[in-house]
């Protein structure tokens, strides 16, 4: 599998500031696929490397295998479903479908898989957008389709609430009984809402969950975009996202549900159960704005949103990493910064590069340390090459962690592409005892991506699992 691709690793930090061995943001030489390529797990299509492999999610099994749900393209250049099974090691499981591989028909023309879950059962759900209604599909540990789920191991929700009726699941979150909440947008005329629905175990309606298991709301205007779902211990659901309709607008939205379904007034700063802020128009400079991407549920209730700021961080890019913090109230927490955001200005190109979109970074999702850090997976440009991988991680006051690679960050490129174009795109972070995993898409030329693991040192016994 490897013999036709050189697969090193090239750590950016600073052009020539590469994390110690052993310190936490280095390379975690015991992770990966061999001794050959330390640090990264690669995992080619086994149907041909010209043919493409999307990574759509990473996730922990409860007894800490790791699974890869995502696409890949077949010999008919046809898209189909893939589950991959990984030891914690980043190692394949042989034992798991083929080379520990499997690969499924898509549910319906034009799906994809949007969300994946693992249930305490060791069971994966996973959701599909593209089809008519909500559809969720769960498998067993081994990877077969669950029958015990409705006789068929599919669950399919339709809202039905107008227009063409088209339903589409964006997130799934499991609750404390098994059960399955899917967030996503239900078509209706005059505009799309926002749908949430909750159902059991066994594919029944949660009693008292909306109507039917299924609870809907306005969403034009408001969100356009589906990116965090959360369930609190007292059973609240938060649903985050965003509203960019073009590429001068960007504002944050988050929705707070009572058990029941319904909003939760306890909570928002625009209406009851909603949050939403445009910092740009507050800001007074209308080129400012902030695309979020990932969410975080903190244990006190506070939500922190991760993305991307247009305009809003330093001074050498126009393109930083900004976290937005709200309150348990909904209300902006400004105690980190001006209207409640903090820009992080990476600067891998130095101070005033050549080319400015050498200082280009963004975030896509973030993950908590039981110690109270929050790690951040995103990507970022350097001089001479093109995106590659970065992993940031905060103190619990949100400030750059300086025992962690260069000065709180760290950039990883997989260079394996045959025509040289060679970038690594992030997916999502995983804390693990004593390293951080991130799941990633890397570029193995000619347009075409692999699926991907990297594992980076991190000094800590336990992980938080709450969110």
């Amino acid at each position: 599998m490897r013999t036709a691709l050189l697969f090193t690793t090239l750590a950016t930090a600073v052009a020539t500031a590469t994390p110690a061995f052993g310190a936490d943001g280095a390379l975690d030489p015991t992770f990966g696929t061999d001794a050959e390529f330390p640090g990264f797990g690669f995992y080619l299509n086994p149907y041909g490397s010209t043919f493409n492999a999307h990574l759509e999610t990473l996730r922990r099994a409860p007894n800490g295998q790791l699974y890869l749900i995502g696409s890949m393209m077949d010999e008919q250049n046809v898209w189909r479903t893939t589950i991959q099974r990984l030891d914690a090691d980043g190692y394949p499981d042989y034992t798991f479908g083929d080379t520990g591989l499997r690969s499924y028909p898509l549910p319906c023309v034009g799906a994809n898989a949007s969300d994946a879950q693992i249930d305490a059962q060791g069971r994966i759900w996973v959701g599909f957008s593209g089809c008519d209604d909500f559809t969720i599909y769960r498998f067993t540990p081994s990877g077969d389709v669950d029958t015990s789920l409705l006789g068929t191991g599919v669950l399919t929700i339709a809202f039905d609430l107008g227009d063409d009726d088209a339903d589409d699941a964006r997130q799934l979150a499991i609750d404390a009984q098994g059960g399955v909440v899917a967030a996503g947008f239900a078509a209706a005329t005059p505009a799309r809402r926002l749908a949430i629905a909750h159902y059991t175990a066994d594919g029944a309606p949660v009693a008292g969950f909306g109507v039917d298991g299924k609870a809907d709301f306005d969403a034009q205007n408001l969100i356009n975009a589906v990116q965090g779902l959360h369930l609190m211990r007292d059973g609240r659901i938060v649903v985050t996202g965003r509203y960019a309709p073009n590429l001068l607008e960007g504002r944050q939205t988050v929705f707070r549900l009572q058990p029941n379904g319904a909003v939760d007034v306890g909570f928002g700063n625009f209406a009851p159960g909603i949050a939403h802020a445009d910092l740009g128009t507050a800001s007074g400079d209308l080129q400012k704005r902030v695309l979020s991407e990932g969410s975080l549920l903190e244990p006190d209730g506070s939500i922190l949103q991760v993305g991307t700021g247009i305009h809003y961080g330093g001074a050498h890019s126009d393109y930083d990493i900004v976290l937005v913090k709200w309150r348990a109230d909904g209300q902006l927490d400004t105690s980190i910064g001006p209207l409640g955001a903090r820009a992080y200005s990476l600067d891998f190109g130095g101070a005033n590069p050549a080319n400015a979109i050498d200082n280009f970074d963004r975030a896509y999702a973030l993950a908590r340390q039981g110690d109270g850090k929050i790690v951040i997976l995103g990507e970022s440009r350097a001089p001479g090459s093109l995106t590659g991988v970065t992993l940031v991680r905060l103190t619990p006051s949100l400030d750059l962690d300086p025992s962690f690679g260069d000065g709180g960050k760290a950039r990883y490129l997989a260079q394996v592409a045959t025509d040289d174009l060679d970038c690594t795109y992030a997916v999502n972070p995983l804390v693990q005892p004593g390293r951080i995993i991130a799941g990633v898409q890397a570029c193995i030329g000619n347009a075409t991506l692999a699926q991907a693991t990297m594992g980076v040192e991190n000094d800590l016994l336990f992980a938080d699992g709450l969110d």
